[in-house]
């Protein structure tokens, strides 16, 4: 075998083992929260759930003021170890009856995965969006109007 066709095969030999190293943790990779242009943000709160048998998920956090300044808090959390969201059936509407506190439900489809919508007169909009393996949470304040928050998680989905 000629010197050339040895370093070659060294060199592709070395690619190859570097490729497959680093795809079991690109496989695993946790979804992140990235920023959308145009949007301020805070630092980022991230914890991991962490046990004896391993790594069974994660939390990230961060608040964020939109180009329009909208305040918001995203919250990202998934793996093993949070209980997961059961997706919903889209189309529901409904409240918290007589008893409840004045809370209003809406279940949707957002980004072709499913979504639920709980509005509160007083604590405001949160918006949970189940993606795979995480639980997207945007919430806001009272004033956003309901597609305003939609549009919000839209922008942070498309950097996930």
């Amino acid at each position: 075998m000629s010197e050339y066709k040895k370093i070659a095969l060294t060199a592709a030999t070395f690619l190859l083992l570097t490729l497959m190293a680093a795809l079991p943790a690109a496989a695993g990779a946790e979804p992140q929260l990235g920023t959308p242009d145009g949007w301020q943000r805070g630092g980022l709160k991230s914890v991991s759930f962490s046990a004896v048998s391993g790594n069974q998920g994660f939390w990230l956090e961060r608040d964020y003021r939109t180009a329009d300044g909208v305040p918001l808090r995203a919250i990202l959390m998934g793996g093993k170890g949070p209980a997961m969201m059961r997706a919903p059936v889209p189309g529901v509407q409904s409240d918290d009856g007589l008893l409840g506190a004045g809370r209003a439900y809406s279940t949707f489809t957002l980004c072709g995965f499913p979504a639920l919508l709980e509005r509160d007169q007083f604590l405001g909009l949160s918006l949970a969006v189940l993606v795979p393996g995480a639980v997207l949470t945007v919430e806001t304040p009272p004033g956003p109007a309901d597609d305003e928050v939609a549009d919000i998680a839209r922008a942070l989905l498309r950097l996930m």
